[in-house]
This record gives C-alpha cells, structure tokens and sequence, in this order.
C-alpha cells in the first residue's frame, strides 16, 4: 500500500485563514480539493491502492463524499475490474433507489417460528434471526409480512419455489406487505409455497 504524503504548503492557503478546517496546508496530501482553496498533485499509487481511508469510532466514516448541485458525492470506474466493490453489507437510505432494503426466504412448511429461514435488513444492516421482520400464515397461501419500516412506497420482487403456483403483493399497512399464491390455473385454490421475496 502506498502512502501519499504533503507537498509544501499551498500557496493558496499562505494566510491559514481560508478554511478554519485546513489551518495546516498538511492537511491536503492527497488530490484534495476544499472549496478550491487547497490543491495537491494527484499521486500514482504504486501498490494497487490510490486513496485509503479508516475510522476508528462506530459512527464515522473510511471515506466520505459529498456531490452538490447535481454532482457526484463518489465515483468509480474500472475498464476490466470492480467500479465498486464492498467487503460488507450495503446499505442505503430508506427511500431512495438502487440498493435491496430487505430480502427474506420464507418456508411455511417449517413452524410458524422459522417461516424466516434467511433474511437480511438492508435499514438496520441485521441478518441475524428473523433481521427484525416478522411473518404470520393468516390461511393456507396466505402471510402477512411486517418489516418494522415503512415499505408501502418501495419496489417488490417475488419468487416461488414450486412450479404451477402463482403469487401476488399487496399493501395492508405502512410496513406490512401481504403475499397471496394461488394454483397457477384455478385462482380459488390457495396454496403454500416457499418463497422470496426482496425490498428495493
């Protein structure tokens, strides 16, 4: 890994009275720019890693970026490898798009218990247990689903397991979601299946 070190102070900052951040030109080391008040080279990362970030407290952040006025807060881009690439659950915003909110395998064939056998709480980065939701089977075909968030205004993926089924979402309340499967050729019969289903 290599590490980028400061060049002489810039002159842009000769008078430490342009940012109450940046009072040590030292403080920009690596292609940084603080309201175009402090400017560095970029430098050529000869181990593989060009900018490294770490925090040490349980609310920080490694790196962190900010894009206004339409801007990007953190860009990638890769021509044969990875533009993005986490070691760790992801995690976003509530209500905005892009990244799974919550994903959860139900079998109502195991007790009411287990109907959760694996799930993952894209809110509160939990895939331990029932991640926090909750799964009751009101008639046979039928489950009412309760995330502990809101999930009204979200997109819904479903998956059955078993052939012949057919299956519907609907919206009973501000966090619950109702799954509903049917035979695929005769809708009056209900039946149980194990399924998928995934919150964007």
């Amino acid at each position: 890994m290599s590490t980028a070190h400061a060049t002489s102070p810039n002159p842009l900052l000769s008078n430490n009275q342009r940012h109450p951040i940046l009072k040590n030109a030292a403080l920009c080391g690596v292609f940084i720019a603080v309201r175009n008040y402090c400017f560095n080279q970029p430098r050529q990362a000869v181990g593989g890693i060009g900018v490294t970030g770490e925090s040490n407290t349980g609310t920080g952040s490694g790196v962190y970026g900010i894009g206004k006025f339409g801007g990007t807060g953190v860009y990638g881009i890769s021509s044969s490898g990875y533009a993005v690439y986490a070691n760790g659950n992801a995690g976003q915003t509530r209500d905005k798009s892009g990244f799974v909110k919550a994903m959860l395998y139900v079998d109502p064939f195991q007790p009411s218990f287990a109907y959760i056998q694996r799930c993952y709480n894209g809110i509160t980065n939990n895939s331990n247990g029932d991640c926090g939701f909750s799964v009751v089977r009101d008639f046979t075909g039928w489950y009412s689903i309760d995330f502990g968030f809101q999930v009204n205004d979200r997109f819904y993926s479903l998956t059955l397991e078993f052939d012949g089924i057919v299956g519907a979402v609907s919206r009973p309340g501000t966090n619950q979601l109702q799954v509903r499967l049917y035979q695929s050729d005769d809708p009056s019969n209900r039946l149980d299946s194990p399924f998928w289903l995934i919150i964007y």
